[in-house]
């Protein structure tokens, strides 16, 4: 497959894989990807960084992937916590993370991750199949963001350890996605903090499965939903897990300690339409 990065901040000049302008990218730059990128080892973004994809009819839509099974294709692990990295208008798919097993697309160690029209889809890894968020860490899904045909043992979807924060608003969406053990789309830790996750503005979590707990959501941390937001047709009727088996049709709210945790909705928020074993 062709490769083009170029850096809006001097186009003329045209990189042949993602890592190299990664690496070259200043502070605050913003590549655009074209055709394309595949690496045989996850590309590390280590600051506040933008990537756009470009759509062109010789090299069709913008993707990044991977040469092997193993890796990730992204570590987001900028050096402040306020640092923030953007993707917009890109696929990701093709990778199966076997090394640390969580985040089969992406893992967000620190700072914040926004995906905006993104697809993430085909991933696998043990803890969250397309994204693991780090505690500490936060994850962003706006526009038409959307993850599909994700596997993981808990969170099909996204992992969102103690102390992150996962929010998903716009249209952005989690679907056909699996987890063995718990959390078909979205996985949740508990802690102190704990996780919280946030639905709001026409996201919706729907059609995911789990062979255990929650086959939309399994969380030990807090959530909320509002304005629009639904959680429906999910399903957990086809658990084999027989220790596991279907715990929450839609979602799963469960702690070991004395943390607090909640569900809240707000306005127009709905789930419905799930199933679960009786």
């Amino acid at each position: 497959p062709v490769c083009e990065v170029r850096d809006l901040a001097a186009p003329a000049t045209v990189m042949g894989d993602l890592a190299t302008a990664v690496a070259g990218a200043a502070d605050g730059a913003t590549l655009q990807v074209r055709g394309t990128c595949a690496a045989a080892s996850a590309v590390t973004i280590d600051g506040p960084l933008t990537i756009v994809g470009k759509k062109t009819a010789a090299l069709g839509a913008p993707t990044l992937t991977t040469t092997a099974v193993g890796p990730r294709i992204l570590n987001v692990h900028p050096g402040a916590a306020d640092d923030v990295v953007t993707l917009r208008g890109l696929r990701l798919t093709g990778s199966t993370e076997t090394s640390d097993q969580s985040g089969g697309a992406i893992i967000v160690l620190t700072g914040t991750l926004v995906l905006r029209d993104v697809r993430i889809d085909d991933v696998e890894a043990q803890s969250g199949g397309a994204i693991f968020v780090d505690g500490g860490a936060s994850l962003v899904m706006a526009g038409t963001t959307a993850i599909r045909n994700a596997r993981a043992a808990w969170g099909g979807g996204v992992y969102v350890a103690a102390g992150a924060r996962l929010t998903m608003r716009d249209r952005a969406s989690i679907a056909y996605s699996h987890a063995v053990k718990g959390g078909g789309a979205i996985e949740g830790d508990e802690g102190t903090p704990g996780s919280t996750i946030i639905l709001r503005d026409d996201a919706s979590i729907h059609h995911n499965t789990t062979d255990g707990y929650g086959a939309a959501i399994n969380t030990g941390g807090t959530m909320l939903l509002r304005d629009r937001a639904t959680i429906h047709d999910n399903d957990g009727t086809a658990a084999t897990d027989a220790a596991n088996a279907a715990f929450g049709s839609a979602v799963e709210i469960w702690s070991y300690t004395t943390t607090v945790t909640r569900l809240t909705l707000r306005g127009d928020a709905a789930i419905r339409g799930n199933v679960a074993d009786a």
